[in-house]
């Protein structure tokens, strides 16, 4: 979050983009390519079908993605709607201004095509400046970064593997889990560690119940 309002400062409009990064998992390719009729505000989440890549000085758009599993619906929790709401009203505002020309995807360039990748590359480092004087340090992610943050914020919510994988487009469980194997790890010491201090606090408990009614006796 620090990341997208230091984004914003120096190229508005960049942090919403990276707000949805970093809440959805999405890659980049993936992001720039949804087209706005794929958004459902009211169901909160987007439906990806396509890709958009830079090659030869060129947009390749696909919409035959390499995986079934890659064609998804991505769910978009509520600390990422404000940022695909205003996205979606610089969309409408494009359109308007263009008189319904270029402007059609959920995140677009400045001039309605697509947005590309070397404009995240050009505002990251001043962003990051801004951020490094911050206790908790520099905040200078990149947008697969921001996909392991999505990833991440997911196992510590409880997601299960397959949760996981569904929702970062992994055609199998086991790549989700060579990935983020680790995480899931941590997140059952962290479970194990929550029911060992609860089932401590019904034991004293216990305790006090005998204490009491010894004493009652």
């Amino acid at each position: 979050m620090r990341q997208a309002e230091a984004l914003d400062r120096f190229k508005p409009g960049l942090g919403d983009v990276c707000m949805v990064l970093a809440f959805t998992g999405l890659r980049w390719e993936e992001l720039v390519a949804v087209p706005t009729a794929q958004v459902d505000v009211d169901a909160q989440c987007i439906t990806i079908d396509r890709t958009a890549n830079k090659s030869g000085g060129r947009r390749d758009v696909r919409d035959d993605l390499k995986t079934h599993a890659a064609e998804r619906v991505v769910g978009i929790p509520d600390i990422a709607m404000p940022a695909v709401r205003r996205l979606l009203e610089k969309e409408r505002a494009g359109l308007k201004r263009t008189e319904g020309a270029g402007f059609s995807r959920l995140v677009n360039g400045d001039r309605g095509g697509y947005l590309g990748y070397a404009t995240w590359r050009r505002y990251l480092n001043p962003a990051a400046g801004f951020t490094a004087a911050h206790v908790d340090g520099m905040a200078r992610h990149t947008a697969h970064e921001l996909r392991h943050v999505c990833a991440s914020l997911l196992i510590a919510s409880g997601a299960s593997d397959v949760q996981v994988a569904a929702q970062m487009g992994h055609s199998r469980v086991e790549t989700t889990k060579n990935i983020y194997g680790h995480l899931f790890a941590q997140d059952r010491q962290s479970i194990a560690g929550a029911m060992n201090d609860a089932l401590s606090r019904l034991y004293v408990l216990d305790d006090e119940d005998d204490a009491g009614n010894s004493e009652a006796a």
